[in-house]
C-alpha cells in the first residue's frame, strides 16, 4: 500500500468536508441575522470540539509517541517526510503502541485519524488567516466569493473590495476610537486614500485592548532582535489604550497589567490557541518573521 497517498486521500476529503461547513454555517448565520464575531466563534469552537473528539484525543492518549514523530517528520527526512516517515519510524512506533491497547485500530486507521487531525490544525489555521476577508464577505453579502484559500480572488482586486475595506476601517474608526491608530487628518480637499493607505488603516483598526496589550508583552519579553523599524511599527499599533489607571493604582490590581505581564496565560483553555490565531493574522501583514516567529514559539507551548 501507498500509505502518503492513502494518507493524502484522508486529508483533502476531511479538508473538503470542513471547507463545506464553514460556508453552509456562514450562510446560516447570516440568515439568521447572527452577528459576524458571533458567527465565526461558534464556527471555530465546533471545529476545535470536533478536532478533539473525532482525532486529538485518540491519537494523545493511545499514541503518544507515535503522534508526536509524525508531527516531527521534517526533523527525520529532507525528502519525502510525508511518505518515508509513515513507512518506517512511524510505523514502528505504532506497531509498539498498540500492543499495550485494548482498542481494534489498523495502521491504516491509525493514520487516517493523523491525516484528519491534520486536516482539522489547517482548516482552523485557514479560516483564521482568512477571517478578515471573511468578515467582509459576510458583511456585504458576498458570500458567493467565499474560499479560504490563501491567494487572493479577482473580486479581491476589485474597487468593490477595496470600497469595504475602506467603509470597515472608518466604521471601525468611529465605533471604536479607543482601539485604533489615528490617521493623518485629512480636509476636504484632500486626495483620497491610496490602496496601500487603505489596507494599512483597515489592517490598524483590527486591533483591540488585548492584543495590544499582548504585544506589549511580546516587546517586554521577548528576546525578537527587533529592527528599529519593527519596533516603531508595534509601538504605532499599541497605542491609543485609553486607560490611564495604572497612573494611580497599584499595578498588582490593575487588569491591563495583568494582560501584559501573562501573556497568553491570561486566558484558559480553547480561548488560548483562539487568541494566538487571531493574533498571528493580524500580524501577518507585518511581514516581520521576528514578531511572527515569537508568537509561533508561545503558540507551540499551547497544550
Amino acid at each position: 500500500m501507498d500509505y502518503s497517498t492513502a494518507y493524502n486521500y484522508s486529508y483533502d476529503t476531511r479538508a473538503e468536508q470542513l471547507t463545506e461547513h464553514i460556508k453552509e454555517a456562514l450562510c446560516k448565520h447570516k440568515d439568521s441575522s447572527r452577528p459576524f464575531d458571533k458567527a465565526f466563534e461558534k464556527i471555530s469552537n465546533y471545529l476545535y470540539d470536533s478536532k478533539r473528539l473525532n482525532s486529538e484525543h485518540i491519537l494523545y492518549q493511545n499514541f503518544p509517541e507515535s503522534f508526536k514523530i509524525f508531527r516531527n517528520r521534517d526533523q527525520y527526512y529532507s525528502d519525502a517526510p510525508l511518505k518515508n516517515i509513515l513507512e518506517n519510524e512511524c510505523f514502528e512506533s505504532y506497531n509498539a503502541e498498540i500492543l499495550n491497547l485494548n482498542i481494534t485500530l489498523d495502521y491504516q486507521s491509525f493514520f487516517n485519524l493523523i491525516a484528519e487531525d491534520q486536516s482539522y490544525e489547517d482548516i482552523i489555521e485557514k479560516s483564521y488567516n482568512r477571517k478578515f476577508f471573511l468578515k467582509l464577505i459576510y458583511e456585504s453579502d458576498n458570500l458567493k466569493h467565499f474560499t479560504i484559500e490563501a491567494e487572493k480572488t479577482e473580486w479581491e482586486n476589485s474597487k468593490e473590495y477595496l470600497a469595504l475595506c475602506k467603509l470597515i476601517s472608518n466604521d471601525q474608526k468611529n465605533l471604536e476610537q479607543n482601539n485604533t491608530v489615528e490617521t493623518e487628518k485629512r480636509t476636504e480637499n484632500s486626495i483620497e486614500l491610496s490602496k496601500e493607505e487603505t489596507s494599512v488603516a483597515f489592517h490598524l483598526s483590527q486591533f483591540n485592548d488585548a492584543d495590544k496589550l499582548f504585544l506589549y508583552h511580546i516587546i517586554y519579553h521577548s528576546k525578537a532582535n527587533l529592527s528599529l523599524t519593527e519596533y516603531h511599527k508595534l509601538m504605532l499599533i499599541v497605542s491609543g489604550i485609553k486607560d490611564r489607571s495604572i497612573f494611580y493604582g497599584e499595578s498588582k490590581n490593575n487588569t491591563h497589567y495583568s494582560m501584559s505581564i501573562k501573556g497568553i496565560n491570561y486566558y484558559y483553555g480553547n480561548s488560548q490557541r483562539t487568541f494566538i490565531n487571531e493574533i498571528l493574522e493580524k500580524v501577518e501583514f507585518l511581514k516581520s518573521k521576528n514578531i511572527t516567529g515569537e508568537i509561533k514559539k508561545i503558540k507551540l507551548g499551547i497544550k
